[in-house]
């Protein structure tokens, strides 16, 4: 019987005393399309969401415990959201929650216990590799990776100024001590307080290859936490 784990949250399933007798198998996610009969015409079109709109993966992660093991409190540890690594995809990391009751079936004569947790997660490996770039003067970021990533930007600047990325124009008036701009949860602050009312535009995005960062007086530089991510 394989001892391989999963981690919830930086902490490993064997912790615990969970091992893992079978991964997830790497999926790729599918579109969130819908499909409609036109009249007088073979088959169907595809109507999509929008480029890269990809509905959830199920993750099913085989497990086993020693017979004394207590489900209760191995579910109260896995309990709401989180981030799931694998074993099979160390580098990087699903955020999802468990989205099945497990059920503790015994092997026969075995004082082991088998049962299977299921994740429903994002449809994105979100990579742990994610250094910070600092750029003091404008110029390019490339992401390497097949999806837009959703950055932090820290902004250090005062008084009215822009960032754009990629053409995109982000404005922002009457700053005094520097700004963020989280495009992870759409937000902008500073510290505790929200900056949303000084900031008009869309959040950045950072698309798979080049990416072109300018900004214009009053920002003496950024730093950016990339938050690449891929399928």
């Amino acid at each position: 019987m394989r001892h391989e784990y999963f981690e919830w949250n930086g902490v490993k399933s064997t912790s615990y005393g969970v091992y893992v007798s079978e991964q997830p198998p790497i999926m790729v996610p599918v579109e969130r399309v819908e499909y409609k009969d036109v009249a007088g015409r073979s088959g169907s079109v595809a109507i999509t969401e929008g480029e890269r709109v990809y509905k959830d993966l199920t993750m099913a992660v085989k497990c086993w415990a020693k017979q004394d093991a207590d489900l209760a409190i191995i579910t109260r540890w896995i309990r709401g959201q989180g981030r799931i690594t694998f074993a099979n995809r160390p580098e990087g990391y699903y955020k999802g929650r468990l989205s099945s009751q497990a059920e503790l079936k015994r092997f026969e004569r075995s004082d082991v216990r088998e049962f299977t947790l299921s994740f429903r997660c994002e449809p994105y490996l979100y990579l742990k590799s994610n250094e910070k770039i600092q750029m003091t003067t404008t110029g390019q970021v490339r992401n390497l990776y097949n999806e837009d990533a959703l950055p932090i930007i820290q902004v250090t600047a005062t008084g009215d100024f822009e960032l754009t990325v990629n053409g995109e124009v982000c404005k922002f008036t009457g700053i005094t001590e520097g700004v963020t701009i989280n495009s992870m949860i759409q937000e902008a602050y500073h510290g505790s307080t929200n900056m949303n009312g000084k900031m008009t535009g869309d959040f950045p995005i950072l698309k798979p290859g080049d990416n072109a960062i300018t900004w214009t007086q009053n920002v003496t530089g950024i730093t950016i936490t990339p938050n690449w991510r891929k399928t």
